[in-house]
């Protein structure tokens, strides 16, 4: 750390702050530097106008405030040690676009730079260097690779953790309002956390809010049952990373099929089209590698028209997988309404091919399980008339 660094870390903390406390309002101001991987690198004309040079030193990089995802992980790693703290640099494999091999011995292999803490005698791993990331929170590509990382003993070959899968969630909740028709309109707040928030802040970084839009309801569209169209209309939390990502999504359209008698409607809104993977596909020789594990929650309210009552609905059950994933199914009913939810935790991302049997038997349960349907009658009173 330069004296320039010592300087400005001195004006971001206080004598009085927690290790743990330094190292955040430190990655807070890294965090809020442009990355120049998701906006626009300055050329060497630019930079000329501006006063300005390449950066060579990780000072440079706070004075120009701006700088490549890894100008600003070692920028982080400089000011952390400024600030007296315990840090290492780790260079990973970038887990989308490769995998490292200790044998082949080029440090070309190595993408990306992660930093290790040690505080409270834990260590604490982030990632400066991805915009929008929160604390503690590594991108998936970087999560579970190995590569060589800085210690107190020295450099050696290691593997970052692996994602907590409770920190990955996607929760969608709604309400459905049927008429006696099958048309139906309905409001979703789809809540994420972890990877899947990042994912779509980034793009945000990259594209306009109008396009970012666009891509959202092509993501929605295999989602969604056949004849019913879902369109997001804003977003909440876009800008803060600490916070939970809302969508606020609308939709309508007409649901199910409608006989004389009955109406069957799709059991689970959100997986009535979803392809299910695994299920067809019966042996594999390659590892299994599913980015990060997620917990995924549903719970769709249907609002039914006077007349209407629930003569079957999906069925109260679980589906577990031992120290690997679980599936769980619940229905309530009342007078006029029907609450249905569907959880499902996978909590690893990488399984080896001898454990692919188990994995597609697990999943071949889960695709005939979300074929189940709601079915709704005239009620007796209705039939008396």
């Amino acid at each position: 750390p330069s004296k320039g660094l010592q300087a400005a870390v001195a004006g971001l903390i206080a004598p009085a702050d927690s290790e743990l406390d330094k190292a955040k309002k430190i990655y807070k101001a890294v965090q809020a530097l442009d990355n120049t991987d998701f906006s626009r690198a300055k050329g060497a004309s630019e930079l000329k106008q501006l006063n300005l040079k390449v950066a060579k030193r990780a000072e440079d990089t706070w004075t120009q405030k701006s700088g490549s995802s890894q100008d600003i992980a070692l920028l982080y790693l400089a000011m952390a040690r400024a600030a007296g703290l315990t840090a290492y640099d780790f260079k990973a494999v970038n887990r989308d676009s490769g995998s490292f091999s200790p044998g082949y011995m080029d440090f070309d292999q190595l993408d990306d730079d992660i930093i290790v803490l040690s505080i409270g005698g834990k260590e604490i791993v982030v990632d400066p260097g991805e915009k929008m990331c929160p604390f503690q929170t590594v991108h998936w590509k970087h999560s579970g690779v190995m590569g060589v990382r800085q210690s107190a003993a020295g450099q050696s070959v290691s593997s970052s953790p692996a994602q907590d899968y409770r920190t990955n969630t996607l929760l969608r909740t709604g309400d459905v309002t049927l008429d006696e028709h099958g048309a139906v309109t309905g409001i979703f707040r789809i809540n994420m956390t972890g990877q899947e928030a990042l994912r779509w802040r980034q793009a945000a970084l990259e594209n306009d809010l109008d396009e970012v839009k666009k891509s959202f309801d092509r993501w929605l569209d295999p989602m969604v049952p056949d004849g019913v169209e879902a369109r997001i209309d804003h977003f909440v939390g876009m800008d803060d990373p600490d916070s939970t990502l809302m969508a606020v999504v609308k939709a309508k359209g007409t649901l199910g099929m409608a006989t004389p008698k009955r109406m069957m409607l799709p059991g689970f809104f959100f997986e009535t089209r979803m392809h299910h993977p695994f299920v067809d596909q019966e042996k594999r020789q390659q590892a299994v590698d599913m980015q990060y594990g997620e917990v995924v929650t549903d719970q769709v309210a249907y609002h039914l028209p006077a007349g209407l009552v629930v003569e079957g609905a999906p069925q109260d059950a679980q589906i577990p997988w031992a120290q690997h994933a679980n599936f769980v199914t619940k229905a309530a009913s009342s007078s006029g309404q029907v609450t249905i939810a569907r959880s499902f935790a996978r909590g690893f991302s990488i399984l080896k091919p001898e454990e692919y049997k188990d994995l597609r038997g697990f999943y071949q349960k889960i695709a005939v399980s979300d074929q189940q349907q709601l079915v709704l009658t005239n009620s007796p009173e209705t039939k008396g008339n």
